[in-house]
């Protein structure tokens, strides 16, 4: 838990420090990078869950670890996306529909903050049924923005 209180400090830290980076063209291209960098967390902590619940993941004990930090990352997720930067350089797959429909897509990011939530509590008891369970409503509200907020490829 530690390790995931950091992780939430050092992002908070680097952010400000971001939009006056090398590199980037623009403030936008920082903030853009910024939402990018706390979806591939969300991301790659759902894809460890997921792998572990598989028996695919080369550790088995590490489930409420990455529910925790899956949890603190979609936490931080609607204020990542508050800015509507869509960036000038940084590819991204948002939509612009994202802030036309504000009240729709931060209600999906609630949504998630609340099953991400969950899934940490879940996690905690160790019950492998509840957290395949709980993993699938998680999924079932990243799917939802997805769908609706995502530019397909």
């Amino acid at each position: 838990m530690r390790f995931v209180k950091s992780l939430a400090v050092a992002a908070a830290v680097a952010v400000p420090m971001l939009s006056a980076a090398p590199g980037f063209a623009a403030e936008e291209d920082a903030i853009v990078q910024f939402r990018i960098n706390n979806m591939k967390v969300v991301g790659g902590a759902m894809s460890n869950i997921v792998a572990q619940l598989k028996g695919e993941a080369p550790v088995k004990d590490q489930i409420a670890a990455y529910a925790a930090l899956l949890s603190q990352a979609s936490a931080i997720s609607a204020p990542a996306f508050k800015d509507k930067a869509m960036g000038l350089e940084v590819k991204t797959t948002a939509k612009e529909d994202i802030w036309a429909n504000w009240d729709k897509f931060e209600g999906g990011l609630k949504a998630m903050e609340t099953e991400t939530a969950k899934l940490a509590q879940v996690a905690e008891a160790g019950n492998m049924g509840a957290i395949g369970a709980q993993v699938q409503e998680v999924g079932k509200t990243c799917k939802t923005c997805h769908d609706n907020f995502r530019q397909k490829d």
